[in-house]
């Protein structure tokens, strides 16, 4: 494990705690509205005439449905490169050029695991030192009762399940939480981290992207950080799919494209760490990184997801979040006025 100095950790959270909104978002995203908004009302009806073959499992609409997605985004993208105004078209070329498609080390088959891990390891305590995991506890805070179940989708090892587990033992809430993955070694790991921590965590082998086996098996489903390594498509596909397997509500984490967060964790990995994956991964994630409308159009595009919504939340997220019930009364503080949970369309105000 890293020895990281004390003063490190404390500047890093206090940096995670005054995380700046992006300025590509600030400007760009109000016009990015505007075209989202057209390019739902062309294609939705047309990701609705696909849902009964999603729902039935039919390779061919679920790839329809994909392409859908994958188009609405390319068509939200270059709308507004060819109507952004003189004063934003540099701001929206630059974005462009910004974005990447490359993949990161951390789920690159070719690295090899041990080094994986490393870097897994790495990341999960980054994010326990920035302060991530509690963001995200008070965002799911709203859709939690005593003894609700919830999933995490693709969670890896189960670093988040982790911190939900002990949160719920803290509390006293009983929840039942299910850590979930397609990679049976992940699994692996996060049983024995979570049995040496003496968590009540359950472990289940699932594909992300097809829960007909789980449908409405759990009130609550999640994930965290991985829509940006999905392909465009498949993105929607898993929303569709967390909403068929939940019965409350959907919250997905996940980061916002950002040049000025790409630059902070350069500097997080170098002071902290003093490796180069961490930094090469943190600079890739925040190129592949949606904005707030972005996420909000791919996450709509899916049929049973109309009502989902995106705002902003520290230390620089997105937070898509599908209620398909009216939320119960919160167990804990909700997220406030200092940016957490912000309608994503004031995101640009």
């Amino acid at each position: 494990m890293d020895s990281i100095p004390a003063p490190l950790r404390h500047l890093t959270r206090a940096l995670a705690r005054r995380s700046v909104r992006p300025p590509f978002g600030h400007v760009l995203e109000p016009a990015r509205q505007t075209i989202a908004d057209e390019v739902l009302a062309r294609l939705r009806p047309l990701a609705l005439r696909l849902a009964e073959g999603v729902e039935a499992g039919d390779a061919e609409a679920r790839q329809r449905l994909a392409q859908l997605a994958t188009h609405a985004l390319e068509d939200l993208r270059v709308a507004l490169l060819a109507t952004a105004g003189a004063r934003h078209a540099l701001l929206a070329r630059i974005d462009a050029q910004w974005r990447t498609r490359r993949s990161d080390r951390l789920s690159d088959p070719e690295v090899a695991p041990v080094r994986r891990a490393r870097l897994g390891a790495r990341l999960d305590r980054f994010h326990d030192i920035a302060g991530t995991h509690q963001a995200y506890l008070a965002l799911l805070a709203p859709h939690l009762r005593r003894d609700a179940s919830v999933l995490e989708l693709a969670g890896g090892n189960g670093a988040f399940s982790r911190a939900l587990a002990r949160h719920s033992r803290e509390l006293g809430l009983g929840l039942d939480v299910v850590c979930s993955d397609a990679d049976p070694r992940a699994l692996a790991t996060g049983r024995e981290l979570a049995d040496a921590a003496g968590l009540p965590l359950r472990f289940e082998r699932l594909d992300p992207l097809d829960l007909r086996d789980a449908a409405s098996r759990f009130d609550v489903v999640t994930t965290a950080r991985t829509l940006h390594r999905l392909q465009t498509g498949q993105v929607t596909l898993m929303v569709e799919e967390a909403a068929r397997a939940a019965r409350r509500a959907v919250v997905v984490l996940d980061g916002y494209r950002s040049a000025l967060s790409a630059g902070a964790m350069t500097l997080a990995g170098l002071a902290l760490f003093r490796s180069m994956d961490f930094v090469h991964d943190g600079v890739v994630s925040y190129r592949r990184f949606f904005t707030p409308v972005e996420l909000e159009l791919l996450g709509r595009m899916a049929p049973r997801a109309e009502a989902a919504r995106v705002a902003w939340t520290r230390p620089g997220h997105l937070a898509l979040t599908l209620n398909l019930v009216p939320p119960p009364p919160s167990y804990g503080p909700r997220a406030g006025p200092s940016g957490e949970g912000s309608d994503a369309r004031s995101s640009g105000s």
